[in-house]
């Protein structure tokens, strides 16, 4: 594991505009599971009582009391226990002014989607600081949502202060793995560049530089593959009109559809599903269903002319 640069997280939480959007108590029963619950937001896990196997963004933990785990928006938790298991989820949203040595900062190390884990061994001062957020977020109000913010502040110092004593381990995000996976999610609705930064606290610039390093595409160039392959097969094994086809993979504008896929698969869709028909009844085999991979396709480069301010 890669160390914290501490002073990276100090500088960055000295800045930081914070909401806290939820605090959650939970108890699990022995042999109760969650499966793949995605974070809404970047959030602490906090173990209060028991043990479980703890699994975030595909890393495994062994949960004990006074663990501490932190993950980005997006990571996916899964949680198994063999005995009872008490928790906190504790969700947040940070952001920091537009300087540049910020800016900087978290294109070098974001430290609000960063995963790590952590086991207090001071954490009566963690633990207080929970249950008084919890009590004081049950009640609802603005003024007592102050006192939460105040009260997170203290928590986040109290945790700063533990890591410079006892260490911490560090695993970068697999960033695009992430978008990768929300496109894949989310290709139906109406998906930017901008949008897409935004839900993972990066500037479009950076992240589409980045994207495009790792995998050869342009973001927008995926997105539009992504759902063109979707559309395929919908072509191939349904008689659905353009228009609903057109709507399902996330174009609201059936013209526009067709000339992207006339663009990226040489034909248009009518005569696409007509050949890939003639196929299917001369080969006489039933339609099998195509997988777009990222993996399949990273070795490729496309000369292709950029869609990225040109799009639905």
């Amino acid at each position: 594991m890669a160390k914290m640069r501490l002073e990276d997280h100090i500088f960055a939480w000295n800045y930081a505009a914070v909401k806290v959007l939820d605090i959650r108590h939970a108890v699990m029963k022995p042999g109760d599971k969650l499966q793949g619950y995605v974070l809404p937001a970047c959030g602490f896990i906090y173990c209060v009582r028991g043990t479980a196997s703890l699994n975030l963004n595909g890393i495994d933990y062994d949960a004990d009391r006074h663990f501490i785990v932190h993950g980005g928006k997006g990571m996916r938790l899964s949680i198994e226990t063999g005995k009872l298991f008490e928790y906190y989820l504790l969700f947040y949203r940070a952001s920091l002014p537009g300087r540049k040595d910020l800016a900087r900062l978290l294109e070098r190390s974001n430290p609000f989607r960063m995963q790590y884990s952590f086991e207090s061994l001071e954490p009566l001062p963690l633990h207080y600081q929970l249950m008084a957020m919890e009590q004081l977020w049950a009640q609802g109000s603005q003024l007592e949502r102050i006192q939460v913010k105040g009260l997170f502040y203290q928590f986040i110092h109290e945790l700063l202060k533990q890591f410079t004593k006892d260490g911490i381990n560090l695993r970068q995000p697999d960033v695009i793995g992430q978008v990768v996976r929300y496109i894949e999610e989310h290709y139906r609705h109406n998906l930017s560049l901008e949008s897409i930064a935004e839900q993972f606290n990066y500037s479009p610039r950076h992240l589409s530089t980045r994207f495009k390093g790792e995998t050869g595409f342009s973001l927008i160039e995926y997105l539009i593959r992504f759902r063109l392959k979707h559309a395929e097969e919908l072509l191939r094994c349904t008689d659905a009109p353009l228009r609903d086809i057109a709507e399902e993979v996330g174009y609201n504008d059936v013209y526009y559809f067709s000339r992207m896929f006339s663009k990226y698969n040489g034909q248009s869709p009518i005569r696409f599903r007509k050949e890939s028909r003639q196929v299917s009844s001369s080969d006489n085999r039933p339609f099998t269903t195509a997988k777009f991979s990222i993996g399949e396709h990273i070795s490729s480069r496309y000369n292709v002319i950029e869609y990225d301010n040109h799009y639905h």
